[in-house]
């Protein structure tokens, strides 16, 4: 049991992760090529760079066995920063 909820952790943090840089990624990237090929090139290679840090999270954790909770824990971190920890910094920023 104690594999499972440190795994879920793990995905939780790394979902998190990616939402902040999800954010940077859009705030920095996007604004300046927004209807161009480098849009393109970028989604590819933040996906990539996404998919590198959840993989190499998941070999850390329990050698990339896949469950349900791993994809919860992703999920519920990206649904945490975008919903709880952005509007934090914002409500922080506007001040």
């Amino acid at each position: 049991m104690f594999i499972e909820i440190r795994t879920f952790l793990i995905m939780l943090v790394g979902g998190l992760i990616i939402g902040i840089f999800y954010d940077l990624y859009r705030s920095l990237w996007l604004k300046r090529h927004n209807r161009n090929w480098r849009k393109h090139i970028g989604d590819i290679t933040f996906s990539l760079l996404a998919s590198g840090l959840i993989l190499s999270l998941l070999f850390y954790s329990n050698w990339v066995e896949l469950r349900l909770y791993i994809f919860f824990g992703i999920g519920f971190g990206i649904f945490t920063y975008f919903k709880v920890i952005k509007l934090m910094i914002n409500y922080f920023r506007l001040k």
